[in-house]
């Protein structure tokens, strides 16, 4: 069995790795390459046998306070605080800050991660250590801006995953069902209370389907079957076999997301998203968690 520190370290130098090689080195909201005074991780796990960890890490050489407000898959908010040094990093042990209390609130949820200046960059690592794998993502930053409906860079309303593959057997393997996360953080009010309904989302799925040699048309090799779908919530943690049914082979599809919930005053929560697809081989498994990609400048205005 591998080392609980192990899978933690491999990962991480695998996110810190594809970070330092990125010829993209600004971006918008919603992007990990950028240091922001906001960062929401949509997804850590502390059931049993999970562990996780945030690696925060001010870039600046001035002392910040960090605020960490933990919701739950109900969104119940936990909140606790923090001071990071210049230019420090801490690794911070969720299993530390927060308990999961025995009706099971606080095992499964997002973060939403505040200081008073664009200077925090963060990863999550969120480890399985009975089936020896971890998964590893950066955290989606928002910098402060002024004159805006929000006090920082709003998230977008509007998310996509480039790509996936329904269940099924693959290479040997076992393509388990991959998980579809999605939080919606307060939109003007970090870490602070969220409505009953954060989330109202439409979505659209296209699955690429392959003809098989008898009916191949070799001026259209494969046609993509449309799906719609609506999705309303706290949190989605869906199972993507829920969504998509079970084909008999594995099919190849992406999706999008639009989010048509606003608060009081009619500004619209964006979203964070992550998908976590599972394969599993003879004596081992190997895991992907994949940020959903969003353009928050496409983002509707109250």
């Amino acid at each position: 069995m591998l080392r609980r520190g192990f899978i933690i370290i491999s990962s991480l130098v695998y996110v810190i790795t594809s970070f330092a090689l990125s010829p993209n080195l600004y971006a918008a909201t919603n992007s990990e390459l950028v240091p922001g005074s906001r960062i929401v991780f949509p997804y850590y796990d502390l059931r049993p046998g999970f562990s996780t960890f945030l690696f925060l890490t001010n870039v600046s050489t001035t002392p910040v306070s960090v605020n960490l407000e933990f919701y739950d898959a109900s969104c119940d908010r936990l909140d606790t605080r923090i001071e990071l040094s210049g230019r420090d990093v801490d690794a911070l042990d969720l299993a530390d800050m927060i308990s999961a209390d025995p009706s099971g609130n606080f095992r499964q949820g997002f973060v939403d991660v505040t200081t008073g200046a664009d200077v925090l960059i963060g990863t999550a690592v969120v480890a399985n250590t009975t089936d020896d794998w971890a998964i590893a993502y950066n955290g989606a930053s928002a910098r402060r801006q002024e004159g805006g409906a929000t006090p920082f860079e709003p998230y977008p309303t509007d998310l996509v995953l480039p790509a996936f593959l329904t269940p099924g057997h693959i290479g040997g393997g076992v393509l388990a069902d991959g998980l579809l996360i999605v939080a919606a953080p307060h939109p003007t009010r970090p870490g602070g209370k969220l409505s009953d309904t954060p989330i109202r989302t439409s979505a659209e799925i296209l699955l690429r389907h392959e003809p098989t040699p008898s009916n191949r048309d070799r001026h259209r090799p494969h046609e993509m079957i449309r799906l719609s779908a609506g999705f309303n919530g706290h949190y989605l943690m869906l199972p993507m076999g829920t969504i998509t049914g079970t084909p008999a082979s594995p099919m190849l599809g992406w999706l999008s997301l639009t989010n048509h919930a606003t608060d009081k005053k009619g500004v619209p929560f964006g979203l964070v998203g992550l998908y976590i697809q599972t394969l599993v081989g003879p004596g081992s498994a190997s895991v992907m968690a994949v940020r959903l990609s969003g353009d928050p400048s496409a983002a509707s205005s109250p």
